[in-house]
């Protein structure tokens, strides 16, 4: 069989590197497998023109208001990949993340029924609300969408609901089996009149063990000149300043922390647009900036006793199966896709969902953990690990070409 990835980015962002790692996941059980993003789509200007006139339309929409610029797509633009010989020549379609002017609604009405069976992998909620990434408290997309609250709308027929209706249309006899990467996204999509009937499948994101090493905590720290008298934390996300990625909840867990112990230094990694937010960090720490070298980051996670994710919500939680790999203790909320991850207080802590009291206590609890270190990471391998999840995809790819 031949499978073809679609995603918007290959390298940015938490849905671009699960898209890489299942393509590497795939290819280690033989399967033909090519990934192709909007990254590599056109010349530079038409990419920036495809993006900025997306952003222009919502931006009219919303009254004139930057607010929530990036919290929804409406995907009025994009690239025509199904006159491309990698589309042509696959046996299955796989989606992934596909905005940000990558897959307009009118060529995703051609991918659909282009005759080939389509899979989705689900990395946010966008593929069953309106137009929203994450829809927070809102619960409109269980009935249609319509006065987004991401948009000055009071409008029960605004553009949230005209894509909604469109998306109902589109998905409605299109050869579509939806995976969702936890098992809380899971229940969110099945919520949506969108996937009523649908086929969905949960299936994890997947790491690699020969990327992400176990490294003894010692040369880990002396690798990166890290002082043994500290006690360290991990926080990474691809940026840092992204508000869904609760920094605010983790700088105000850490001044918890901070009047109990003098120690403590939190180790960070990603992109920021404004620097001067570490400046609240109340604690020692060192920023490493974006990294993208899994040998760095490996490092990282050895030379710290703890990685935290205070994320409002996370579909999933890669960082986390990253420190787990690496025989580093995982602290999170237990609210949403980290619960896949994690098991309270066995390999790592769920705090209470928005409690930067109940955040500190986890934190402190995991600092004081010697863990087995070889079984966190055997615990990884048998959940995440390449062979476990390929399999599961190839499973669905062959339902997929036996029905069709």
């Amino acid at each position: 069989m031949r499978i073809l990835l679609l995603t918007s980015s290959n390298s940015v962002g938490g849905a671009a590197i699960a898209c890489g790692r299942l393509m590497k996941a795939l290819q280690s059980q033989n399967i033909d497998v090519c990934l192709l993003s909007g990254e590599s789509l056109g010349n530079k200007t038409s990419k920036r023109f495809r993006f900025v006139w997306e952003r222009i339309s919502i931006f009219i929409r919303n009254g004139l208001s930057r607010k929530n610029l990036f919290k929804v797509s409406i995907a009025n633009t994009g690239y025509d990949v199904t006159a491309l010989d990698c589309f042509q020549d696959a046996d299955i379609i796989h989606l992934h993340w596909i905005q940000h002017g990558f897959i307009s609604m009118n060529i995703l009405d051609k991918i659909l029924h282009c005759g080939k069976p389509v899979v989705w992998t689900l990395h946010d909620m966008w593929p069953f609300t309106g137009i929203c990434h994450y829809a927070f408290s809102c619960r409109n997309y269980c009935s249609g969408c319509g006065s987004c609250i991401y948009l000055k709308s009071n409008c029960r027929r605004d553009v949230s609901a005209k894509i909604f209706d469109r998306k109902l249309s589109e998905y409605s006899d299109a050869d579509l089996h939806f995976v969702s990467v936890s098992n809380w996204l899971a229940r969110k999509a099945a919520e949506s009149p969108l996937l009523t009937g649908s086929q969905l499948s949960v299936i994890p994101n997947t790491i690699s063990l020969q990327e992400f090493r176990l490294i003894e905590k010692t040369q880990a720290q002396l690798s990166l000149n890290l002082s043994e008298s500290k006690q360290y934390i991990v926080f990474g996300a691809s940026y840092i300043d992204n508000y869904q990625k609760g920094f605010d909840l983790l700088v105000s867990a850490l001044d918890l922390l901070s009047a109990k112990a003098d120690n403590i230094c939190l180790l960070l990694f990603g992109s920021v647009k404004d620097i001067s937010l570490l400046d609240k960090i109340p604690v020692d720490y060192i920023y490493y900036g974006a990294i993208d070298d899994n040998e760095k980051l490996s490092l990282i996670y050895s030379a710290a006793n703890v990685t935290v994710s205070s994320s409002y919500y996370e579909t999933f939680g890669q960082t986390l199966i990253e420190s787990l790999a690496c025989g580093c203790i995982p602290v999170s909320f237990g609210n949403s896709g980290q619960t896949d991850i994690i098991r309270h207080k066995e390999n790592g802590y769920l705090a209470e969902y928005l409690s930067c009291e109940s955040l500190a206590a986890g934190i402190s609890w995991a600092l004081e953990q010697k863990p087995d270190k070889t079984k966190l990471r055997e615990d990884v391998l048998s959940r995440f690990g390449y062979e476990v999840v390929a399999k599961q995809y190839i499973d669905i790819y062959n339902k997929c070409l036996n029905k069709k």
